[in-house]
């Protein structure tokens, strides 16, 4: 199974709301995969739960620092699915998707504008912290974790997701 179900930073959601979503839907997941003993169960969080990051480049290991109501809540149902793998060893891995781009996505559109138009302004060295990824990609990625044995009960991010070999 893949959870993928949350309220993504929708506008107008309450604290309420985006609990009930992300924390007790992903609660009623974890309760059906125990009942109906699922062979994997494949979470997507979000690389938000680490937040404004202290340590740079971060890695899946890097501390938790949430910062919106999205992302705290997100948190709190990755908390609950690490506490159910911990108790019981349901076979879970938890992928943690970074910002990602594909077909239709305009959010990114001007960023890309301005570097086909050569107007990207690039601050220090040019160091890229931030690495999006493609929605392809990020696809295959939750696919090969419901295939591969090797991340069950570890913690991914959308861009070391080369780690399931």
């Amino acid at each position: 199974m893949i959870h993928l179900v949350s309220n993504f930073r929708k506008g107008g959601s309450d604290k309420n709301e985006a609990y009930d979503i992300n924390v007790k839907g992903t609660e009623n997941i974890l309760s059906a995969c125990k009942k109906n003993m699922i062979r994997r169960l494949v979470h997507c969080s979000t690389i938000g739960v680490h937040g404004s990051v202290k340590e740079i480049p971060a890695n899946e290991k890097t501390g938790f620092n949430s910062g919106d109501l999205y992302q705290s809540t997100k948190l709190e149902a990755e908390k609950r699915v690490w506490k159910v793998y911990n108790d019981s060893k349901l076979p879970i891995t938890v992928i943690r998707p970074i910002s990602m781009f594909g077909p239709g996505d305009l959010r990114m559109l001007k960023l890309f504008r301005m570097i086909k138009k050569k107007r990207f302004i690039i601050i220090g060295d040019g160091m890229p912290y931030f690495q999006p990824a493609y929605s392809d990609d990020v696809v295959n990625g939750f696919l090969l974790a419901l295939e591969k044995k090797k991340p069950l009960g570890k913690r991914l991010l959308s861009v070391v997701m080369n780690m399931f070999g």
